[in-house]
């Protein structure tokens, strides 16, 4: 059944163009009908199904053929604003049911030839591609087209997996089709597809440069051969896994290493009757330098040096009376800042 958004089973033209089955169209074909009973929506909806299939590579003949034929034939609805579209639809019809709808949808004979002059004129040629089956390509190609909207406003429109059928202007003429139509409509409902104005194919394949399980390909290789060099190159990969964790297991533990350093070196200098042990590094300096000493220890030892000279003895006395004068300054500045 058709796909129900907010209760609403939707048939525009993003499901026209998209859905990739026949059989999934003419279902949403019926949902759409049952809930909305609108035949003439429906007619326009296969029409453009049919200007799709004459371009497709994939069969989208006679979808929904059996509601359309019952629509042309017993549907009370009002058909007069599609009756021109009838034409696309004969072959769905014997010949006695084809003279029973002219009668139903026109006064008489000549005001069917009258409306349908400029469908009929056509059919022949693109009748048997509009209804054709699966259509062979070889190229993969996309359809972009350019069309006016109703304001002569251009809007781009494509088509993927399509086919090149007849000629240009067939394609052209198949393209107009489009334009009879009044249900492809932007949200506004302003009708989008009035007039075709260009078209082109675009290639849409990728480009191979070898593929070794394709028998055409020069580079083919037989299964056989290629499970082979799996296995080959899996069993290299062991081999080449287990000499790595081997040598990994054969070299010692690089801390291991750097201590068995550090205590040979030890041992291979070993100290001078244990004379070092405890010393200073000024007693240490003092024996390199033969028991001599330095200018900076010089000093200390001259009597006339100032830094050996005693310090004078302070007078008690005196230095109560110093403080005792500047504790009272720091009073007067006291006051001074509070007058």
């Amino acid at each position: 059944m058709g796909k129900n958004v907010g209760g609403k089973v939707k048939l525009t033209s993003r499901q026209l163009f998209t859905l990739k089955t026949k059989e999934r169209i003419s279902d949403r074909f019926k949902a759409h009908y049952k809930e909305y009973t609108d035949a003439a929506y429906i007619i326009q909806s296969a029409v453009i199904v049919l200007v799709r299939n004459f371009f497709s590579e994939q069969d989208f003949s006679e979808v929904a053929k059996d509601l359309i034929r019952s629509l042309f034939l017993t549907s009370k609805d009002d058909l007069s604003s599609v009756r021109h579209l009838c034409v696309y639809f004969q072959t769905y019809f014997s010949p006695q049911e084809w003279e029973l709808i002219v009668s139903r949808l026109f006064k008489n004979q000549q005001e069917f030839l009258t409306i349908t002059q400029h469908t009929r004129s056509q059919i022949d040629t693109l009748g048997p591609v509009l209804h054709s089956k699966e259509q062979t390509a070889d190229k993969k190609r996309i359809l972009k087209a350019s069309f006016e909207d109703v304001t002569g406003k251009l809007h781009n429109w494509s088509l993927g997996n399509v086919v090149r059928p007849l000629t240009t202007q067939d394609r052209k003429a198949a393209l107009d089709i489009l334009g009879e139509v009044t249900i492809l409509q932007k949200e506004d409902g302003t009708r989008k597809f009035v007039r075709v104005v260009k078209m082109y194919f675009a290639l849409d394949e990728r480009e191979h440069d070898f593929n070794t399980r394709d028998q055409e390909d020069p580079f083919f290789e037989p299964r056989d051969n290629q499970e082979q060099a799996t296995k080959q190159a899996s069993s290299n990969e062991t081999a080449s896994s287990q000499a790595s964790t081997t040598s990994t297991a054969s070299r010692p533990n690089s801390k291991e290493t750097d201590k068995t350093a550090e205590l040979s070196a030890e041992k291979a200098s070993p100290q001078k009757d244990g004379t070092t042990t405890g010393k200073t590094q000024a007693e240490l300096a003092r024996e390199i330098m033969g028991g001599r000493l330095s200018d900076h220890h010089k000093k200390y030892q001259t009597p006339d040096s100032l830094l050996n000279k005693p310090k004078p003895e302070k007078n008690s006395a005196i230095e109560k009376a110093l403080r005792k004068n500047k504790k009272k300054k720091g009073k007067n500045r006291k006051r001074n800042k509070r007058k």
